[in-house]
């Protein structure tokens, strides 16, 4: 007979057909039972008794309970038992594995103990309510349950409470519970943002920029630092670079401090780095650097000067003047934009107070830029003749020119060198440089005479031509010669030679 431990258990046993009608009653271990009722139906012969055990207690299991029945002394009395076999709930659970921190993306082992139970209880894992039942494993040695949870925990699973559950499978309410909190350690999770009352798209130059460094760590992260592209950034009030606890201070930020910051923690799992966050600074308009400055103009030339800024916003407006050397301030409104922050103004000298300074002006929603961006309007023209020419260095094979260049008219200059061979009467080599009139002329013959001829040219034409005469060495023999310069007019004898050389010069 199966029965519940606290609960009511009655049993009751009919006599049939007794004659004469017998004694009926109940008896558990030598002792009779005294909560028993009989009633009897002596025209049938039957007596009937029932036997009620208000509350069954544990020490009632497999408890022997005989129901005996006798009417004479003459035979022996009919005796029938049973067992009380009952379901008892688990008497304790506990988990026995030392709660103890454990690192995120490790393999965790944790072991909890049923007793008490019959049948032997079930026991289930609990995680924030998520059942982990398909994490462990269960054995059974009599009414001692014991299962073993394997899982692997992550930095989310920090303080969430770990349950362990034994329940009878026949009894409902049964269930007793151990409960772990989690202590997972990981390595700290940053981000960085600005700070509630800043938007970064309306921070500008000269206010101060606070950047806070979330980190979500366990334990709690013992370095913070900061950096800007891949530079670390020190703590450096004299500079205006402020680091109190996680959050980085920039005091009267500029245009310089443009650019990504990252933070970066630290603790005893691990260092971790931020993504980047772009901070932008709005900016009144700023000369863009490696432009043109300075336009070589001849009188009644059209030139376009071209002016770059850098600004944010990037809409901008422009303005044009220009100051001449007895300051005069002359706007110009001869210009166009072609885009946001670029603007070209269209100038041509016409007189010498025509040369002097253009000046650019720009502003945007932040304000006009401080400093204007200036041009020099200089006269150009072609450049001057190459001065102070001497040939040196000459051997059997090469001759060495070195001159000094001319004024090169307001422009880049070019050098050349044309070399003529005497005997021949033909150009043989054509040499240019853009560094400084010094040349060298090789692969020539021994004991023959050149006419070197040198000059220099830009964008608006060429100089007169500085010729002058040099000779390779004869053999065996050493020497170094230097000549007078003089401007280059050919005259040898025969007007061939003047006919095929005069396009050169």
């Amino acid at each position: 007979m199966v029965g519940k431990i606290s609960r009511r258990l009655g049993v009751h046993t009919p006599n049939p057909q007794s004659r004469p009608l017998p004694s009926v009653s109940w008896r558990r271990v030598r002792a009779e039972i005294p909560d028993q009722f009989s009633e009897s139906d002596p025209e049938r012969g039957v007596v009937r008794t029932e036997m009620v055990i208000d509350t069954l207690k544990r020490e009632d299991l497999l408890t022997e309970i005989a129901c005996q029945a006798s009417n004479t002394n003459l035979t022996a009395p009919v005796t029938v038992s049973v067992k009380l076999d009952i379901s008892l709930n688990p008497t304790e659970v506990q988990i026995t594995t030392p709660n103890r921190p454990c690192s995120a993306g490790e393999r965790v082992e944790v072991v909890c103990v049923s007793k008490g139970s019959r049948p032997p209880a079930k026991i289930s894992w609990w995680k924030d309510g998520k059942d982990l039942k398909r994490y462990a494993t269960e054995e059974i040695l009599d009414d001692v349950t014991t299962s073993k949870l394997f899982f692997t925990p992550s930095s989310d699973d920090n303080e969430k409470t770990l349950i362990c559950r034994a329940e009878n499978p026949v009894n409902a309410d049964s269930a007793l519970e151990d409960q772990w909190v989690l202590n997972v350690y990981y390595a700290p999770i940053v981000s960085v943002s600005f700070t509630a009352n800043q938007q970064n798209e309306l921070i500008r130059e000269g206010s101060d920029v606070n950047l806070e460094c979330n980190i979500q760590a366990n334990p709690p992260a013992a370095d913070i630092r900061w950096r800007f592209h891949s530079k670390a950034i020190p703590h450096d009030p004299s500079k205006g670079m402020l680091l109190r606890n996680n959050t980085l201070i920039i005091q009267n930020v500029q245009k310089a401090h443009r650019g990504r910051y990252r933070c970066l923690a630290s603790n005893l799992e691990g260092e971790s780095i931020s993504d980047e966050v772009l901070l932008r600074v709005q900016f009144a308009p700023v000369c863009a650097s490696n432009q043109k400055t300075t336009y070589g103009i001849a009188r009644h030339e059209e030139a376009n000067v071209s002016c770059a800024v850098e600004a944010d916003p990037p809409e901008v407006a422009f303005r044009w003047s220009f100051n001449n050397t007895v300051s005069e301030t002359i706007d110009i409104l001869s210009y166009s934009s072609d885009g946001a922050s670029r603007s070209v103004a269209r100038y041509i000298p016409r007189t010498r107070l025509d040369y002097g300074a253009l000046y650019c002006f720009a502003k945007n929603a932040v304000g006009i830029m401080k400093e204007p961006c200036i041009f020099t309007i200089i006269p150009t023209g072609p450049p001057e003749p190459v001065q102070n020419c001497s040939v040196t260095n000459t051997t059997l094979t090469t001759l060495n020119l070195s001159c000094d260049p001319g004024d090169d008219g307001g422009l880049p200059q070019t050098f050349h060198l044309e070399v003529y061979s005497m005997l021949a009467e033909q150009l043989i080599m054509n040499l240019s440089t853009m560094d400084s009139p010094l040349f060298v002329a090789d692969k020539l013959s021994a004991s023959s005479s050149y006419l070197l001829v040198s000059y220099a040219s830009n964008a608006k034409g060429r100089s007169m031509s500085v010729a002058l005469t040099a000779h390779t060495q004869l053999a065996k023999e050493q020497r170094t010669s230097e000549f007078s310069i003089s401007p280059f007019y050919p005259t040898f004898s025969g007007s061939s030679y003047a006919k095929k050389t005069k396009k050169h010069f």
